[in-house]
């Protein structure tokens, strides 16, 4: 291949690359939940005070910082470590998705059914970790000794690739190539992934496709529509709330 056109083929596959970035992205945990993570917590906190004074609940939570925590519920829903925290929107999520139904008894009677029907319709919300699609490639693929490299690597070897799942939610981010006996984990914004992969990017651009149009974008408009009952329910705290 000439110098011309291979940078005229490069140019091509850097493009394809920069798509593939864009619907990595799109179908992220950050991307598909950022407007549930911002709006939940908030049209919970309508509902507040909860009750009129703090209880223990014994339920314990994994906080962001790694850490366990136990969760207390009065004025706000809050963590009992040594500050008394309340929670981050992603905690709170996650709070009210796995143990929602299980608060609901310590809220005050006349906000009891409202809280019930909000941690109704976050249950409702759908999970995309397990959502994934395949490229077939059947063929020996030059990988890096390490595909966690984010430099040129200096040594690739050979091995037969059955096929590669890409995937949404979490692990976006990066291809899963599939030996006959076990996987390799390639980072997209690897050098190592431009380069093992390059025959098949347009492939796993179609992939990333077809998991945004097909799988992830229903999901996404489902919470928009969950979003807008949740705030259906809340507007007349909201509305009595403005005028204190």
């Amino acid at each position: 291949m000439r110098d011309a056109e291979f940078m005229e083929y490069l140019s091509k596959k850097i493009k394809v690359i920069n798509e593939i970035y864009k619907y990595a992205a799109e179908i992220s945990d950050t991307s598909v939940y950022s407007n549930a993570y911002y709006n939940i917590p908030r049209f919970f906190s309508y509902l507040q005070p909860y009750r009129k004074s703090y209880v223990v609940t014994g339920i314990e939570i994994d906080t962001d910082s790694g850490s366990s925590a136990g969760i207390e519920i009065g004025y706000t829903i809050r963590k009992t470590d040594v500050y008394y925290k309340d929670l981050g929107d992603v905690e709170f999520f996650n709070l009210i998705y796995e143990y929602g139904d299980k608060l609901i008894d310590y809220v005050g009677s006349k906000k009891r059914d409202d809280f019930a029907k909000l941690v109704s319709l976050v249950k409702q919300i759908p999970l995309i970790d397990n959502i994934s699609t395949t490229v077939m490639v059947n063929d020996n693929v030059k990988v890096p000794e390490r595909t966690y490299n984010y430099v040129i690597p200096k040594e690739l070897k050979e091995i037969y690739i059955e096929y590669i799942s890409v995937g949404a939610g979490k692990n976006s981010g990066m291809v899963f190539a599939h030996t006959r006996y076990s996987f390799l984990k390639i980072p997209i914004d690897t050098i190592s992934f431009f380069i093992s992969l390059m025959p098949y990017l347009e492939d796993i651009l179609e992939a990333y496709k077809y998991l945004y149009y097909n799988k992830v974008k229903p999901i996404i408009d489902k919470i928009a529509n969950i979003l807008h009952d949740m705030e259906y329910i809340v507007s007349p705290y909201a509305i009595s709330k403005s005028l204190e």
